[in-house]
C-alpha cells in the first residue's frame, strides 16, 4: 500500500487548533509546461527541502485558521494561474497564514488578504512557489500514470503527491541516486525527493490543503 499526498480540505472552529497544513504552488510565469517531458543539465537536481517552520504542527488564531479555509476555497477558481496553496506557519512563527503564488501582483495580494479577513498584516506572507494549481493538476496527473511502472521496476514509493509549493514530492524507501535522478528526467525540475521509512504510507508528507 502506498499514501497519495493530495491538496485535502481542513475545516477549522472558531477556536485555536493545533493544525499542519501544506500546500503547493509555482515558481515562475514561464515554468515548463508539466504534461512534456522536460530535458534537464547535468547540474539539475531535485528541490531542496522546504523551510523547517512551513507546514510545522501548532497552535493557530481562530483568525489564522478562518483564513485558510478562506483563501483555500476562493483562490483556485479566481487565479488558477496564481495561485498554487496555502500552509500554516514559518520559522518565525507557527501562526502564519502563507500563500504561494506564481506571478502575482500586489492587486492579488491585496485581494487575498481581504479574503482572508486577518486584519495583521505581519500574520500573512507571500512566497513564490512552483507550479500553479492548474499546471500542479496536470504534472500530478502524469505521475499517478507513471507510478505502477516505477514500482514494477524497483522503486519502493511511500508516498507521493502535490507538496507546499506546487511540486510534486515523492517519499522513496531505500532512495538512491539513480532514481532520483531518474524522477527528475521524467518530470522535470519540480520535483522533492525523500528518503521514506518502508510502509510509512505518507508521513513524510504532510497533506496539503488547496
Amino acid at each position: 500500500m502506498l499514501a497519495v499526498i493530495v491538496r485535502t480540505t481542513l475545516v477549522t472552529s472558531a477556536v485555536a487548533l493545533a493544525l499542519s497544513l501544506v500546500v503547493g504552488c509555482s515558481m515562475t510565469s514561464s515554468s515548463p509546461t508539466p504534461g512534456a517531458d522536460v530535458v534537464m543539465s547535468d547540474a539539475a537536481t531535485p528541490l531542496p527541502a522546504l523551510p523547517s517552520g512551513v507546514g510545522a504542527p501548532g497552535v493557530l488564531s481562530a483568525e489564522v485558521a478562518n483564513g485558510i479555509v478562506a483563501v483555500r476555497d476562493y483562490a483556485p477558481a479566481a487565479y488558477p494561474d496564481n495561485y498554487a496553496g496555502i500552509a500554516s506557519g514559518t520559522p518565525a512563527s507557527v501562526d502564519r497564514l502563507v500563500i504561494y503564488l506564481v506571478g502575482t501582483t500586489p492587486q492579488i495580494q491585496a485581494d487575498l488578504v481581504t479574503v482572508s479577513g486577518i486584519h495583521d498584516p505581519d500574520k500573512v506572507v507571500f512566497e513564490q512557489g512552483r507550479l500553479s494549481t492548474s499546471d500542479s493538476a496536470a504534472l500530478h496527473a502524469r505521475v499517478e500514470a507513471t507510478v505502477p511502472r516505477l514500482m514494477s521496476e524497483g522503486f519502493l514509493i511511500q508516498d507521493y503527491g502535490v507538496g507546499v509549493d506546487g511540486a510534486e514530492e515523492f517519499g522513496i524507501h531505500d532512495l538512491t541516486d539513480d532514481q532520483t535522478a531518474q524522477l527528475v528526467d521524467l518530470f522535470g525540475p519540480y520535483v522533492r525527493v525523500h528518503e521514506a521509512p518502508e510502509n510509512s504510507f505518507g508521513e513524510h508528507v504532510t497533506p496539503s490543503a488547496g
